[in-house]
């Protein structure tokens, strides 16, 4: 079986149980109120992400690294700016007014 196949399977197998459309260029669902950890594909370093969806809708982002996956500060930078040399913690927060907002397409 095919990459594309498998996903295009595990998308209609989330689809249903969510009861909502997965669009196209979706590679993994977030379970709402679950810390995921994310690795990064690197062969120095174990580091990653983790990314929990809120209650509130938005997204608590962390950085880990090492064997234990323990968080690490980071640099956060927004449209290109530094904000934070050592930030723990980014919260996206939910904002629901879209139509004045200009979007990227990835």
């Amino acid at each position: 079986m095919k990459k594309s196949q498998l996903r295009q399977i595990i998308k209609e197998e989330i689809s249903n149980k969510l009861k909502e459309d997965i669009i196209e260029k979706t590679d993994f669902v977030l379970p709402r109120g679950k810390k995921m950890f994310l690795q990064a594909e690197d062969e120095d370093y174990d580091r990653g992400l983790i990314v929990e969806l809120t209650n509130e809708g938005g997204y608590k982002i962390n950085y880990w690294y090492g064997t234990y996956a323990k968080v690490y500060p980071v640099e956060v930078e927004v449209d290109g700016e530094s904000i934070k040399p050592d930030a723990k913690e980014v919260y996206i927060k939910f904002h629901p007014e879209l139509k004045n907002n200009k979007s990227i397409e990835y």
